[in-house]
């Protein structure tokens, strides 16, 4: 029977994964997502590979565990921002702030250098990445909407998911700018004059 290392056997099994989507994420980082294998990350956290699956079915799973553990975070702060108080274009500008430089946080960048080799990912895997980020960027929905109302007196009323996702197009434009090695003052620049101009368009 492995020693229980937690207070808890709850406590033990959320080490015990914390440690395996730590040693895994590692493994990507050095050698890329489709090179290795549930052995080698089992190897790397010190347990035999077949209790590694206890803790996750296979290695699309570990990497899924990793990305909502990063977005829950990222899309509680977004949200907040969503709430807080101020004119709306105010909140957007912060709202794309927070993401611009989510984009450049080391944990990003490692997803990144991830994603490039990810490979075929298990369906249900691929979905639930798709989901984590829809989940995030259906905090800009609150502000867009707020903005437009406040703005469609009189006119022709606008759908705010349809103008939140040429938000989230362009914060993604952006992300491919700064991938290209344009400075990061001028992208928030662009991003934000660009952004703010199709919500009060």
């Amino acid at each position: 029977m492995p020693r229980i290392t937690g207070p808890s056997i709850a406590a033990h099994v959320a080490h015990q994964e914390e440690a395996v989507v730590r040693a895994a994420t590692e493994l990507f980082a050095e050698r890329g997502f489709a090179a290795v294998t549930m052995a080698e990350i089992a190897e790397r956290v010190g347990l035999a590979r077949s209790s590694l699956y206890r803790y996750f079915p296979d290695k699309d799973h570990i990497l899924l565990a990793w990305l909502r553990r990063e977005n829950a975070a990222l899309v509680e702060r977004s949200a907040a921002i969503a709430r807080s108080e101020g004119p709306p274009t105010l909140r957007l500008r912060r709202w794309l702030r927070l993401q611009l430089d989510y984009l450049l946080e080391p944990d990003h960048q490692l997803f990144t250098r991830i994603a490039v080799n990810l490979g075929d990912l298990r369906p249900e895997v691929f979905e639930a990445v798709v989901a984590e980020h829809r989940r995030l960027y259906a905090t800009v929905e609150p502000i867009v909407a707020e903005a437009l109302r406040a703005r469609g007196r009189g006119r022709a009323r606008r759908d705010p998911a349809l103008v939140s996702s040429f938000v989230v197009g362009l914060l993604r434009a952006a992300g491919d700018a700064l991938g290209r090695g344009t400075p990061v003052r001028q992208v928030r620049a662009e991003l934000e004059r660009a952004a703010v101009a199709v919500v009060e368009a």
